[in-house]
């Protein structure tokens, strides 16, 4: 494949004037590599048009196998729940999205997923798995997780996670916005369980995702060593100061608080009126939490939750919470693929893995340009593309 397009991102900072860049068994020769090679599969100069390359984005907090905040779409039979989460995978892909990180599946299904798009039965973005979270008994996301009630039981689900090959070990510290019966700032797992989960996990090589949103379960998440904090809505100066500290990155996730607190429907459901509520008070604080965090240094990732295919939409509400136009891209490239440990993605480096994604416009001047893909390439193969280019016979494994 070669590509000439007249602006690229390469995953730090955006660039103007035309290049070329080539692509070969999957991964990216460099700039004007192959200049006098045979002819190319696809040979498609975008030089003259308004359009800007960046690599392939990247989603640092996704569930696949949740749409909404109905409990019944999460009851799903094993079988309609992969296809769900293949739907979701798709949605992904065409919004650009060529890498996620899957914070929580029941049933072993994410895992399944991966194969089945490693075997080639099915497309879909490179998944980094957590598998079950690790939940308290009856709490937060209990229809997925593994229910540990102490630091042995933590220590035992660790190792069940190590055993099922997972990327990540996932942690429900405090309650979430749709946990019946309970606060969304009420810490669901003791310290002591919290502690063990990571020393444990860190043992075996593997990084440590904790949600929290508010609360003593913040504190008690970043100061028992996680990688990333998810969520955040709540934020206290004592809590940036630790995050800053203990090195912890931050995941926002702020598409999927303003949906719940605007109500939008999704497949039919609304979120309940207590969620609601709760999204409403999150939605109040989680904006000077990001501005707080992002003025002390702390690494900022975008995540999306379980708005597949909105990662355009969080990279803008990042920019709206104080970070600038480059850092809020970034936070779904580069430092997403840091955190995600993966650095042949993220860049348009040579020698990276040739996951690409081309839109209409300069994202620099308005981030919205993101919502208007015209190519996304994973692994140097065309996985969508607009009707545009359909036209000029570019070939894709997606349709529109």
């Amino acid at each position: 494949m070669r590509l000439t397009v007249p602006r690229w991102f390469d995953g730090h900072e955006v660039h103007a004037g035309r290049r070329t860049i080539t692509v070969a068994g999957g991964r990216i020769l460099g700039p004007d590599a192959g200049s006098g090679a045979p002819p190319f599969d696809l040979d498609l100069d975008l030089g003259d048009e308004d359009a800007t390359l960046l690599p392939g984005l990247i989603d640092a907090h996704v569930h696949l196998a949740i749409t909404n905040t109905d409990p019944a779409t999460r009851e799903l039979p094993p079988g309609l729940l992969a296809l769900r989460m293949l739907r979701n995978g798709h949605a992904q892909l065409r919004a650009g999205v060529t890498a996620v990180r899957d914070l929580g599946a029941p049933d072993g299904l994410d895992g399944q997923l991966r194969r089945a798009f490693g075997d080639g039965l099915a497309s879909g973005p490179r998944l980094h798995l957590a598998g079950r979270p690790l939940v308290a008994p009856g709490g937060h996301a209990a229809f997925m997780g593994r229910p540990v009630a102490s630091a042995d039981d933590a220590r035992r689900a660790v190792a069940e996670a190590v055993a099922a090959g997972v990327d990540w070990v996932k942690l429900m510290a405090t309650a979430g916005l749709s946990t019946a019966g309970a606060e969304a700032s009420e810490q669901q797992l003791p310290d002591a369980v919290l502690r063990a989960a990571v020393a444990e996990a860190h043992t075996a090589g593997l990084p440590v995702a904790a949600h929290a949103v508010a609360g003593p379960g913040v504190r008690a998440a970043i100061v028992a060593g996680v990688d990333s904090l998810e969520h955040g809505y709540v934020l206290e100066a004592d809590d940036v100061a630790a995050m800053r500290d203990h090195g912890t990155t931050y995941v926002p996730t702020r598409t999927v608080v303003r949906q719940v607190a605007d109500a939008l429907e999704i497949e039919g459901s609304r979120p309940p009126a207590r969620a609601r509520a709760a999204a409403r008070r999150a939605d109040a604080t989680h904006g000077d939490a990001i501005r707080r965090a992002h003025a002390a240094g702390v690494p900022i990732v975008a995540g999306t939750d379980y708005q597949h295919g909105a990662l355009p939409l969080e990279v803008a509400l990042l920019e709206a919470a104080g970070l600038t136009a480059t850092e809020a891209l970034r936070a779904a490239t580069s430092s997403a693929a840091r955190l995600l440990r993966r650095p042949d993605l993220g860049t348009l480096a040579a020698g990276a893995r040739a996951d690409l994604v081309v839109v209409r416009g300069d994202p620099l001047r308005d981030v919205r340009a993101l919502r208007a893909p015209l190519l996304v390439v994973q692994g140097g193969v065309v996985v969508w593309c607009a009707p545009a280019l359909a036209r000029r016979g570019v070939a894709a494994s997606l349709t529109p």
